[in-house]
């Protein structure tokens, strides 16, 4: 500390400016100190520079910021302090004053006191250091007095205001200077360390007047204002006014800079009103999202410390009526770049005698913000046994007697949060260190080509190494690059052979090249090298999906694809291509199946009949063979199984049935069975139902084609007959056959007739029905012919009788009227009745079968059977009743309402 009267500071101000004589390098802390007591003074402000060896014997001039100014008052004295060696030139001066040189073990701390009394001073000297002292600027507000708007609902703690002073950028205010805020309402308070006002209690509605006084330890000051109005939200941004801080040096990104929060009841949009200074308004933007904005900073903008310290931006948010604006305060910071003092250098080591984790050198560096500087370190050769650490301690982190080379370049990079040095060198020399093996059959540059699919233990190459210590136990290894390949690859580790190890397929490959890399080791130190390996692809034979295929189809495919994409063979080889036929066993199978060459899909060009074999299926081998583009070819073989299917329809073994029935035969009785026929080989595909086409309740017909009866046929008529069409079909594919059925009533025995009567071809005289009435009406032809005679002859010997009695006898004319002759009347009937058989063959239909029924009807309406001998006395008494009772009006005594023809129940 100078002691003289000029080294005492004569005025109140700043200093601003320090010259002086550098004698050695160092740093060194410019200093004031202020006389508290006799013999005590307290340290009031320092500044410290460094300086470098060869900056010796030179007169250093150091010009400080404002906000570095160091504040004095008149008396203060002014002082330094360094290490080591004294850094201020100085001679022996008789008209000087000694200096008081104290010496500590620790630097006094700024505000810190400290006893000078028990320091002696030296001889008289002249040192050649000078402190200008500048009277400064009066402290002056820069944006105030100013009105701020905010709104009762605001967050306690929000800042409602950020001030400046003129010549100084955010919180760079010497610490001399006093801010105080006269709030009588103690609804705000002031935060002195980032000049900001801020809301200590929720105000009410109204105005409310923030005096700020701002003075220097020198006496200067200002006073201004700031008019707060408090208003209830329309919108309203909560948390403007604000300041933010960005790097000069953010580089070209979007950087988010505050979060605007709105208070509103509907979603507001916010921009960028204004921007001042003006012409750097493209540089930032607001982003809305409902009751949120956000302030960016854009990636294309242009920070310049030098060119602008601050922008203030007004934000505008607006809800479609209503609108609020605020202020942000965007502070651009400058930074300087980290420094490293003591590279580059040059550092020797014995590998004997450094063990691992020990340090070597220690980088020394500096930074003027005084951020946290990392530093980064990249070295060659590789593998490199050396680290540097954030402490800047060079540690040993391998084997340096098995070091690979013996000096390695470390390229240090000192960064702090915003800017990275360029990077110096350390060079380490490594004394003392192994000789390390040496593979001497890999030229530069070689490579080995082998084809793809190449036997298991086939050899690529024998690694061969030296040693120049012969004890060494030489063990290799082996690195693949890409990783893909590693399963191919081996080595030997004792005798360096490298060999394959499993089938190297060529089209599985994403590339066909691969980088081995051999290593050889003698336990201390390890020396590798490289070769290229390519794989060759050789053409391979497609390859079928499945060992084996079949296919099933059926008779009646023509014309149909009965296999598609079920056979398929690929090719491993690019940009190959398949082709496909077919070989069957059979020559005439070749041509019924077709392959399609590309697709191997097989078409059915011919139906196959395969009743005819009696079996349900038939087998047929064949082979696929596919081929590529050199004609390599792969085999499978195929089964083509042809399934019988229902493609045949039902036929009767006749053409036509007829089935004889007696009147005894009971009911539900089988009265005969039709037989079809279906060429279909599968059970499944010739199951026939049989049914009659016109439904009828008399008889019925089952599945299997029995006949049988659901009516009581004692009551049905000898002679009657039953026609319908009997049809078959079949169950699965509708097809069907039909044939005339026909039944007549026999009188006979069931017992005796309960047999099977074979159908057979229908003419007219083996129908029963046409028999029967055929001879009853030759009989009744006979009869008439013979009663005609008959009648004749009696009619004319009648005629002669009749005259011979008429004159005697005429008593007995009246005699048929008596009752008896009325009781004993009877009359002939006779009824014909004919019906068309429907569904007979031609042979038939043109004929009208008649059935003549004899009956014998009383006068009383009961029917007697007729009878043969009833016919003499029928004609005896057609006789009389013709020749005796002539008269027309006898013929009422017949009783015609009662005559009576019967009919038959069924129609025949």
């Amino acid at each position: 500390m100078l002691r003289d009267q000029q080294s005492i500071v004569q005025c109140c101000g700043y200093i601003s400016e320090w010259k002086f004589n550098i004698k050695n390098p160092g740093t060194i802390t410019f200093q004031v100190w202020r006389e508290t007591g006799p013999g005590r003074y307290t340290l009031r402000g320092e500044y410290a520079t460094h300086y470098n060896t060869g900056e010796e014997d030179s007169e250093v001039v150091v010009r400080t910021t404002f906000d570095k100014h160091l504040a004095v008052d008149v008396g203060d004295h002014i002082g330094w302090y360094n290490e080591k060696e004294a850094m201020v030139a100085f001679e022996i001066d008789s008209t000087g004053q000694g200096i008081l040189i104290n010496s500590v073990n620790t630097p006094v701390d700024v505000k810190n006191e400290m006893d000078w009394s028990q320091v002696l001073a030296t001889e008289s000297r002249t040192y050649a250091i000078q402190a200008i002292v500048s009277k400064g600027v009066a402290p002056k507000f820069k944006n105030l007095d100013a009105d701020v708007e905010i709104f009762e609902h605001l967050t306690v703690g929000s800042d409602i205001y950020r001030l400046q002073l003129v010549d100084f950028v955010d919180d760079r205010v010497p610490i001399t200077f006093r801010i105080t805020m006269n709030d009588n309402m103690n609804h705000f308070e002031f935060n002195r360390s980032t000049l900001t006002a801020y809301l200590a209690k929720t105000p009410p509605v109204g105005k409310y007047n923030l005096v700020f006084t701002v003075s220097d330890h020198c006496g200067y000051s200002d006073t201004a204002l700031l008019n707060v109005v408090v208003k209830k939200p329309k919108p309203a941004i909560i948390n403007l006014p604000a300041s933010v801080s960005v790097r000069e040096d953010i580089g070209s990104v979007e950087v988010p800079l505050l979060n605007i929060s709105v208070a509103d009841s509907v979603p507001v949009i916010c921009d960028v009103k204004s921007v001042e200074p003006t012409e750097e308004s493209a540089f930032f933007s607001v982003k809305s999202n409902r009751f949120q904005a956000s302030l960016y900073l854009k990636a294309t903008h242009s920070l310049d410390y030098e060119k602008v310290q601050q922008y203030v931006l007004t934000i505008h948010c607006f809800n479609g009526h209503d609108s609020d604006s605020g202020l942000v305060n965007i502070l651009v910071e400058p930074n300087q770049v980290p420094t490293i003092q003591n590279l580059p250098a040059t550092v020797s080591v014995s590998s004997i005698r450094v063990n691992f984790g020990d340090s070597v050198y220690r980088i020394t560096v500096e930074d003027a913000e005084r951020n946290t500087v990392s530093l980064n370190s990249t070295c060659e050769p590789l593998p490199c046994p050396f680290t540097v650490t954030n402490a800047g301690f060079v540690i040993v982190v391998g084997n340096l007697f098995s070091a690979m080379s013996d000096m390695y370049i470390i390229h240090i990079v000192a960064s702090d949060t915003y800017n990275t040095a360029p990077p110096k060198q350390l060079v380490v020399s490594v004394s003392d260190r192994n000789t390390p093996p040496y593979i001497y059959n890999i030229p530069d540059n070689l490579k080995i080509d082998l084809a793809e699919n190449l036997p298991v233990g086939t050899l690529v190459l024998h690694v061969l190494a030296s040693d120049v210590n012969p004890l060494d136990n030489l063990l290799f290894a082996l690195q693949i690059q890409p990783s893909e390949f590693f399963p191919f690859f081996t080595i030997n580790e004792t005798s360096g052979e490298i060999y394959i190890r499993s089938f190297i397929n060529y089209e599985s490959l994403q590339e066909s090249d691969v980088t081995l890399y051999p290593s050889v080791s003698d336990g201390h130190n390890t020396f590798s090298t490289d070769f290229k390996v390519s794989i060759n692809d050789i053409n391979e034979p497609p390859r079928f999906e499945h060992t084996s295929y079949w296919i099933k189809t059926n008779e009646s495919n023509e014309g149909r694809v009965i296999s598609k994409g079920i056979i398929k063979a690929s090719d491993e080889d690019k940009d190959d291509q398949v082709t496909y036929s077919l070989e069957c066993d059979l020559d005439e199978v070749n041509s019924i199946f077709q392959m399609n060459v590309e697709t191997a899909d097989i078409t059915q060009t011919y139906n196959i009949d395969v009743d005819h074999l009696l079996t349900t299926e038939r087998n047929i081998t064949c082979r696929v063979i596919a081929s590529d583009k050199l004609k390599a070819t792969a085999t499978a073989p195929l089964r083509i199984v042809v399934a019988d299917i229902n493609d045949n329809g039902p036929l009767f073994v006749k053409s036509s049935h007829v089935f004889v029935v007696t009147q005894d035969t009971p009911i539900l009785s089988s009265v005969g069975y039709a037989i079809a026929v279906d060429h279909d080989i599968s059970i499944e595909n010739k199951r026939l139902s049989y049914y009659f086409s016109e439904n009828i309740d008399s008889f019925l017909i089952d599945n299997a084609g029995v006949v049988r009866t659901l009516i009581n046929l004692s009551i049905v008529p000898v002679g009657s007959t039953f026609r319908n069409t009997l049809n078959v079909r079949d169950k699965a594919n509708n097809l069907s056959d039909s044939s005339p059925f026909t039944i007549v009533v026999m009188p006979g025995n069931y017992t005796i007739l309960e047999s099977y009567i074979p159908s057979e071809e229908l003419t007219f005289f083996n129908m029963p029905e046409n028999i029967a009435w055929f001879v009853t009406a030759l009989h009744l032809a006979a009869a008439a012919l013979g009663l005609l005679t008959y009648l004749c002859f009696r009619y004319c010997t009648l005629q002669l009788r009749d005259q011979f009695e008429l004159n005697g006898h005429k008593h007995r004319r009246n005699d048929l009227n008596t009752p008896m002759a009325r009781t004993d009347r009877s009359v002939w009937s006779t009824s014909c009745q004919s019906s068309r058989a429907a569904g007979q063959r031609k042979t038939v239909a043109n004929d009208s079968p008649c059935r003549l029924s004899t009956h014998i009807y009383t006068t009383s309406g009961n029917l007697t059977p007729w009878k043969p001998w009833a016919i003499s006395d029928f004609k005896k008494t057609f006789h009389r009743h013709q020749v005796i009772n002539r008269k027309p009006e006898i013929k009422e005594h017949v009783d015609v309402d009662k005559l009576h023809v019967r009919r038959a129940s069924m129609a025949f």
